[in-house]
């Protein structure tokens, strides 16, 4: 498998999560709710400027993970009730569809391209890496239009604001800095 094949995803997965964040809760702090943000992540980007987030998100290590386990995925195909939406709703539960399906297929072919290396990666459980593997892109679409967004931020505020202001750093080191706030990595 060539490096490079889930470099590319990556970086335009947290491009894309992390400035629909920050458009949002720019608009409205309210918001953060609807993308699981906490209250200090909020307050930073809020204060950062759209160059700033695009660099803190311009970084090879996963920002965002999974906010539910293999069970909480089954759950979720398994029940997929449908209540009638308002028309406000039906745009962010588009946009958090897109999310979500994008979020999901980066996974899902990581999986089968190696599971082993996707689950290093993307910081899978084996049961997720698992079930990720065995699911067909329909499952992935019935999943990812559940309403909730399924992607949650795995690093610390603070990366966020020192890789956004940093301007001189390197991809390495910007690289570095991410994976060493990661909360999972954490000491």
């Amino acid at each position: 498998m060539n490096p490079t094949s889930l470099d590319r995803p990556i970086r335009e997965e947290n491009v894309a999560a992390l400035l629909r964040r920050w458009r949002l809760v720019c608009q409205d702090e309210k918001f953060r709710f609807d993308v699981n943000l906490d209250f200090d992540t909020t307050a930073v980007l809020r204060a950062m400027t759209e160059e700033e987030v695009r660099l803190a998100a311009s970084t090879l290590v996963p920002l965002f993970g999974l906010s539910v386990d293999d069970y909480g995925l089954k759950n979720i195909l398994e029940e997929r009730n449908g209540r009638e939406l308002s028309h406000v709703e039906l745009k962010r539960a588009d946009e958090t569809f897109m999310e979500n399906e994008d979020f999901l297929l980066n996974r899902w072919s990581a999986s089968r391209l190696s599971d082993n290396r996707s689950r290093i990666r993307y910081a899978l459980s084996p049961g997720t890496a698992m079930f990720l593997t065995r699911a067909t892109i329909g499952d992935l679409r019935k999943i990812a239009g559940n309403g909730h967004s399924l992607c949650s931020l795995q690093v610390r505020p603070q990366y966020l604001w020192q890789a956004g202001k940093a301007k001189h750093l390197g991809d390495a080191q910007r690289d570095s800095m991410a994976f060493s706030a990661n909360k999972k990595n954490s000491i």
